[in-house]
């Protein structure tokens, strides 16, 4: 019987711009903002097999971050490609994704999983 493999999933949540980090559990102007790419490269550098992009302007109908995701996407596909020989990391892109306009969006980043919403 083989041992169920937990994998996690670090997310890089970007809002305005800027990778976030909630304090409380909510955007209230007190949050960190960091840079989106070092966010996620430090994830990557740190072991991670996923990077979870989260666009939280579009899940929250206030506007879209799709540039600052398209180029962390594409500072992973470097770093996988400066890393060769290792396992890449894969790319997930959620928040928003309710339609065929905001799957359209998200295709678009070619990641290798799409989230979408439950409504």
């Amino acid at each position: 019987m083989s041992v169920p493999v937990l994998e996690l999933l670090p997310a890089v949540d970007i809002s305005e711009g800027y990778a976030v980090r909630p304090v409380g559990g909510t955007l209230s102007g007190g949050e960190q903002r960091l840079d989106p790419v070092e966010a996620a490269l430090t994830w990557v550098k740190a072991g991670a097999r996923w990077i979870h992009l989260v666009d939280l302007d579009l899940a929250f109908g206030r506007g879209t971050n799709t540039e600052v995701l398209a180029e962390v996407v594409a500072a992973v596909r470097a770093e996988n490609a400066r890393m060769a020989g290792s396992a890449p990391v894969r790319i997930q892109v959620s928040g928003g994704v309710r339609n065929a306009e905001s799957l359209e969006r998200a295709l678009s980043l070619n990641p290798d999983r799409v989230n979408v919403t439950s409504a």
